[in-house]
Parts: structure tokens; C-alpha cells; sequence
């Protein structure tokens, strides 16, 4: 997602001490939508759990993290190797590369002790919703926070979705408060945006471009 610098002002009416304007302005989008997922639905439990998000991108990172400060095993996919190097780097404990392991449900799946991931975090499109269920433990969620077009049916494998008893959850944002919450939470745990790159304002059709080259990892963003 390409984000403005400026739209953290916005959106938290103040910076929480300790957040710098950059991490905070790129948290609206990043962050927020996992408020909902990750802290109040997908982790309150406290148990040892698997997470799995399937890609790199800035929603994915910062699942990775609170997943992480959470307590939980997180997984995640990239077609990039060195993407992937990143990952683990930033602390994810299973790391697949979707182009060479084709079949990558089945490979999360068996890095989990045959058990699967307790939560899916899920911005691809419908084509991958299968391979979502087929990754999901018994009992899951597969949360969806984002979509893109696809071919295949809505619901490609409804025998494994009732066998796992697997619960789908569509989610928009989170509220504001939750946004706060998350900026202490970030205070707390040293937990910081990851930046790709900032481009001066001047320089947005550069950022736009470099957005949609898709080679970014994290946040690409626009100062004004």
C-alpha cells in the first residue's frame, strides 16, 4: 500500500511518546486493520498458537510482529527468497517460498507438526482461499483483509471448511481506539513499522511506479 507520512496526524489526532511520525503515519492501513484480528479476536486467548500470513507485504509484516509479541509461531509465503531472509530476520519462525513449493498449504501444514496454522491471515484473492482452508488447523480462522479478483469459486473446498469447523471472517479496520492501542502496544514492545522506502512528495509518480514494480518489502510511503 503506498501511504502518506501525513495521514498519522490524521488518524490518531497525536503520536503516542515514543512513536516516530514516519512508523506512526504508516500505521492506519498496516496496522489497523490487524487491531480487530490479531488482539481482540484471533490471539486473546493466550495459548500457543500458529499464525500463518501468506505474503510480504506491509500487512503481512506487521501481523509477523504482533503475532509475535502476542507469543505465537508465525509462518509466512513469498515467491522471494530474499524476502523471505528478511522475514525470518524480523522473526518468523516458518518461511515458505510459494514458487518453488508449489503446493505451500501443504508444506505450512507439516512445519506445524501436522496440526495447520489456528489463524490465517489472508489479503490475496479468492483463488487462494483454498489453499488458505487447506493450511487452516481445526478450529481456525482465516481472516480476510483484503481481495483481488479471481477465477475460482468463492468457496472452492466446502468439505474441509465444515470438517475443520474453520470460521471465515471479513474485516474492514479497526477503530481508532484500537489504533491507540496498538501505538502503546508498539511503545511497549519495540515494535516498529518496516519503511521501504519514503519518497518526497514531489517524487510521487516515482513512488507509484516503484509500488507497482512489486519488488518492496513493508511500507512504501509518500512525505508531504
Amino acid at each position: 500500500m503506498l501511504t502518506t507520512v501525513w495521514n498519522g496526524a490524521i488518524a490518531t489526532g497525536g503520536i503516542v511518546g515514543g512513536v516516530v511520525f514516519d512508523h506512526a503515519g504508516a500505521g492506519p492501513l498496516a496496522w489497523t486493520v490487524l487491531a480487530p484480528t490479531l488482539i481482540a479476536l484471533a490471539l486473546a486467548s493466550g495459548a500457543r498458537r500458529h499464525a500463518f500470513k501468506p505474503g510480504t507485504c506491509s500487512v503481512a509484516l506487521a501481523a509477523l510482529k504482533i503475532a509475535k509479541a502476542r507469543g505465537a509461531r508465525v509462518a509466512i509465503t513469498s515467491s522471494q527468497d530474499a524476502k523471505l531472509e528478511t522475514a525470518r530476520a524480523l522473526g518468523a519462525d516458518i518461511t515458505v517460498n510459494y514458487r518453488t513449493s508449489p503446493d505451500w498449504a501443504a508444506e505450512v501444514v507439516a512445519q506445524t507438526e501436522g496440526k495447520g496454522a489456528d489463524i490465517v491471515i489472508k489479503t490475496g484473492g479468492v483463488d487462494t482461499l483454498g489453499h488458505s482452508i487447506a493450511a487452516a488447523a481445526i478450529n481456525a480462522r482465516i481472516i480476510i483483509v483484503g481481495v483481488s479478483p479471481g477465477g475460482g469459486p468463492a468457496i472452492p473446498d466446502y468439505l474441509s471448511l465444515i470438517a475443520k469447523n474453520v470460521t471465515i471472517r471479513g474485516i474492514a479496520n479497526g477503530s481508532r481506539a484500537m489504533f491507540v492501542d496498538l501505538l502503546d502496544a508498539m511503545v511497549t514492545n519495540r515494535m516498529t513499522t518496516v519503511v521501504d522506502r519514503i519518497f518526497a512528495f514531489d517524487d510521487a509518480p516515482d513512488a507509484v511506479g516503484y509500488f507497482a514494480a512489486a519488488n518492496h518489502l513493508g511500507k512504501v510511503m509518500i512525505a508531504f
